[in-house]
């Protein structure tokens, strides 16, 4: 029996620079592993996003670029006897995107009290 010990380490964090502008990294890095009769190779994904917001918080514009360096790409290969197989998956996983968002209606909802008493319909029965 094959075995192999796994890591998987992910990293997401927003810095927020003031006067409405924030960035956004995120990454993760999957270490070399075993599934089935497959060893995969280690992989790792990066992207940035730079966030401007405007119109009293309401409007957003987001610019997004994705799989910065481009190595969400996974080799697989097993050398299982009589089984010789090795495939590399190139996905199209790198883009850049403009985002504009808008929040229409209120945004400054006051909160419903609840109530946790039991005794909720005794006191207001009685005035409190």
């Amino acid at each position: 029996m094959r075995s192999k010990s796994y890591v998987n380490v992910m990293s997401d964090t927003t810095f927020t620079l003031g006067q409405g502008w924030s960035v956004r990294a995120y990454g993760f890095y999957n270490s070399p592993a075993i599934y089935s009769l497959f060893d995969w190779a280690a992989y790792f994904y990066a992207s940035l996003s730079v966030k401007k917001t405007f119109l009293a918080k309401r409007a957003s514009l987001t610019l997004t670029v994705a799989d910065l360096i481009y190595q969400l790409n996974s080799l697989e290969t097993t050398a299982s006897k009589p089984l010789s197989y090795a495939s590399r998956l190139r996905n199209d996983t790198r883009y850049v995107k403009l985002a504009f968002t808008f929040n229409f209606g209120k945004t400054d909802f006051k909160r419903k009290r609840v109530e946790t008493n039991t005794n909720a319909t005794e006191r207001s029965r009685l005035g409190r």
